[in-house]
């Protein structure tokens, strides 16, 4: 039988806040959650016997967020917060085998010398592993983070994401947060969304507590983040480089609401996208989506998002964009023919 595991997974589609989320929980008192490594966003890691390190040297380069990819390599800067490297963990593989040898060696130290018990790994492509991790831990809980599509393609617009890319991003990593949420139950996934965040981040944290079945006494740090050993010495939340580049409100800025972007602020080509764009039902399933992927509009309504794009600009309806009923392919970019293949294989 496998080793249970005890740490939660963060994930969701990118720019949907999961960092200030992120930065939350390591200002709980008993929570740790440090930079996002990527080492537990592959599905296929979560198969019973499979190889770690495997997929700590896959030999594929991927292409970056911009490009389209789902998941990536390890992040060996960010591993630097957990003093602790790639080589290390491949090492650690010899003595320590499988995913509760990695989850040691990534969490133990961190949990020890903070004096806390609860350790949450956040990366925006944990969503792609989080319905094979909970069904080979049943004992594994994950948090999924949602927001609404013009407020991402906003954020991935000032990435310099395509906007193709961008909405088949939000579209299939969304799918794949509501149907986690509805397939393990709320006992086991906790739905957060971004809009909620702002509005009552109090709240949020109080709901956050509950589910790690931590002192709900530390709510309050989880809003000011004045705990968190990140803020001041972790470059991916603060530095010139990546998204901490071209954040508008930092994770560690005071919490506060601010106007949500709708329809008339996206392009006509965005509007035209999240009115087109599908999913492929067969690649989805090798993702872990159990139903019929859901198309933009049905996301939207089902998670209680007002001011529908189509409302706004529905001659758009009725446009034809080129590659946007290629479907999964397109937003997966450069997988096809060979690299399809070699996608696949690590399933």
């Amino acid at each position: 039988m496998a080793e249970a595991l005890n740490f939660v997974l963060v994930g969701g589609p990118p720019s949907s806040g999961s960092t200030l989320l992120s930065v939350m929980l390591d200002s709980h008192p008993e929570v740790v959650c440090g930079p996002e490594t990527n080492l537990f966003a592959h599905p296929g890691l979560w198969r019973q016997g499979a190889d770690v390190t495997r997929f700590l040297t896959l030999p594929v380069e991927y292409e970056p967020i911009e490009e389209g990819v789902t998941w990536a390599r390890p992040a060996e800067a960010a591993l630097e917060y957990f003093a602790v490297s790639l080589a290390d963990l491949v090492a650690g593989q010899e003595a320590n085998p499988g995913i509760a040898g990695l989850a040691r060696q990534l969490f133990a130290a961190p949990l020890a010398a903070a004096g806390k018990r609860v350790a949450c790994e956040k990366s925006p492509s944990n969503i792609y592993a989080i319905a094979a991790a909970l069904r080979a831990q049943p004992g594994m809980k994950a948090i999924v983070m949602v927001r609404d599509a013009p407020d991402i393609l906003r954020s991935l617009e000032r990435r310099k994401v395509k906007p193709n890319v961008a909405v088949y991003r939000w579209l299939t990593d969304t799918n794949l947060a509501l149907d986690v949420h509805r397939t393990f139950g709320p006992e086991r996934v906790h739905l957060v969304r971004f809009e909620d965040l702002i509005a009552d981040p109090l709240a949020v944290a109080e709901g956050l507590c509950a589910f790690l079945a931590v002192d709900s006494a530390g709510a309050e740090a989880m809003v000011t983040r004045s705990g968190s050993k990140r803020i001041g010495s972790d470059d991916s939340i603060a530095g010139s480089k990546g998204a901490a580049a071209v954040w508008t409100r930092k994770p560690d800025a005071p919490i506060r609401a601010v106007p949500a972007k709708d329809a008339r602020d996206l392009t006509e080509e965005e509007v035209g996208y999240l009115n087109s764009a599908r999913l492929d039902g067969a690649i989805m399933r090798h993702l872990g989506l159990t139903g019929k992927p859901r198309s933009p509009r049905q996301l939207s309504r089902e998670l209680g998002y007002g001011t529908p794009w189509w409302r706004f600009q529905p001659v758009l309806n009725r446009k034809r964009w080129p590659g946007s009923t290629n479907r999964l392919f397109v937003f997966y970019g450069k997988l096809k023919s060979k690299r399809r293949s070699t996608f696949l294989e690590y399933f």
